[in-house]
């Protein structure tokens, strides 16, 4: 195995190390969104920052399935126009917490 594969295995290492971190972000966000903690249409856009930073770096390092259930959650997030359902966020960012753990 040449150096170039040694960090890149390396760096994957990291990432999937770091899936247990971006598990308790997701559950402070459905915490926040449970229990009505904050402003609730900044927590939102927070979010799908977030979400968007997880499909990024999920794909970059493999993890597809991760990236497309982020990006999906991404669309559900949006509260640009409208303020989505509190319900169908909750739900949809549940379904990327169950893959994260799954992978974690």
């Amino acid at each position: 195995m040449n150096q170039d594969s040694v960090k890149i295995q390396q760096l994957k290492h990291r990432y999937r190390n770091s899936l247990a971190t971006k598990l308790e972000e997701l559950d402070s966000y459905l915490f926040a969104f449970e229990f009505g903690e904050g402003n609730i249409r900044s927590r939102l856009v927070e979010l799908h920052e977030y979400l968007h930073k997880l499909a990024g770096s999920a794909g970059m390092y493999g993890y597809d399935d991760i990236a497309k259930m982020a990006r999906d959650s991404m669309a559900v997030t949006n509260a640009d126009s409208e303020m989505p359902e509190i319900i169908e966020v909750k739900d949809s960012v549940t379904r990327v917490r169950d893959l994260l753990e799954q992978h974690a």
